[in-house]
């Protein structure tokens, strides 16, 4: 009987318990002195952990997105949203978020700046030599576009045959929205675009990339010839910090090959500036270096071209677009394919 007793007020002493009720206290908190820094790797956000009031920041380890954190401060070149938590003795801290803003520059440029004008074209688009003629027309007919803007030919053949074709054409034309300005178009600097039957946009468009899109980079580029391949060195020299990528192209001038015109058509017409290879991972560049570029540090990279030999040499080019994490082109330098050299484009 004794041992029954005891047995019910051991069970009744557990049910008199209840639910087990969390130690919230033991929780950490995770606090920021700020939530918005600038992404120019210098401005930074500073960390503080606490558990049950008091400070336990240097016994924790802080994460963002699931990677540890170098002390109890971030900051970054990457403009975005970023999510931090914190882990104290196991228990993990509510997510809070802080948003690197992109820097701007706000000085005065030492580069001067260079456009990229793109041209979509195809050897089986009767308007596209007028198209041709038409932007042609408006940077010869401008001291400052004659000197610093500089025509490249993508040529394709969805409508048609086209041997100076290139595969990656089409995922550009659908990026830039092409279709909508229809056959021959231009963009300039990877972001204003139009059509080139009546031009009337092109000159705003060009004024437009050199009043209002940078410079804020500096661009440098070689090349050495041996043995069938050339080593083209790259060099940037950024002004503002942020994420920096370089687009590298071959672009070949004077190329003689078919093209219809109108009426008419030419076995023998000559094609200018035109895109023969896109040598970065992308038509949108590769990321330089680490990829975050800091004000005011040269960074650099090579690339190895396997040269064609139905290449001109005298008339083959590389052309080296510096884009900044807008996706704009910010500046651009080109130089020979074979022993060209040509240093930063100074004021």
């Amino acid at each position: 009987m004794k041992r029954f007793y005891l047995m019910i007020v051991a069970l009744s002493a557990l049910a008199g318990c209840g639910e087990v009720t969390p130690d919230v206290s033991a929780v950490p908190e995770l606090q920021a002195d700020k939530v918005e820094i600038v992404a120019d790797g210098a401005d930074a956000v500073t960390f503080t952990v606490t558990s049950d009031g008091k400070d336990v920041t240097s016994l924790s380890t802080i994460y963002c997105s699931g990677t540890p954190v170098s002390g109890n401060t971030f900051s970054t070149l990457e403009p975005g949203v970023y999510s931090f938590k914190a882990i104290y003795e196991g228990q993990e801290s509510k997510e809070i978020a802080v948003r690197a803003v992109e820097s701007e520059f706000t000085g005065e440029s030492q580069f001067e700046k260079h456009v990229a004008l793109w041209e979509f074209t195809g050897a089986w688009c009767a308007n596209c030599p007028q198209g041709y003629t038409n932007m042609n027309f408006v940077v010869q007919s401008n001291s400052l576009f004659k000197e610093r803007v500089h025509e490249m030919a993508f040529h394709s053949d969805t409508s048609g045959d086209d041997p100076l074709a290139i595969d990656q054409t089409d995922k550009i034309m659908m990026d830039m929205n092409v279709a909508s300005f229809g056959f021959p178009s231009y963009v300039v600097d990877m972001y204003l675009g139009g059509s080139l039957v009546e031009s009337v946009n092109i000159k705003e468009h060009l004024n437009e990339a050199f009043e209002d899109n940078g410079p804020c980079c500096g661009v440098a580029v070689s090349s050495e010839l041996a043995a069938g391949r050339a080593s083209v060195n790259v060099r940037l020299f950024p002004e503002m910090s942020g994420s920096w990528r370089t687009a590298v192209y071959v672009v070949e001038d004077k190329v003689k090959a078919y093209q219809k015109d109108g009426m008419k058509e030419h076995e023998q017409y000559t094609h200018r500036h035109v895109v023969r290879q896109i040598v970065s991972e992308t038509y949108k560049g590769d990321r330089i270096g680490s990829g975050m570029a800091v004000a005011g540090k040269e960074v650099e990279a090579t690339y190895e071209i396997a040269v064609d030999d139905a290449w001109n040499l005298e008339e083959t080019y590389v052309y080296v677009l510096a884009i900044g994490s807008d996706g704009r082109v910010n500046n651009m330098n080109f130089c020979l394919l074979d022993g060209g050299d040509e240093d930063y484009r100074l004021k």
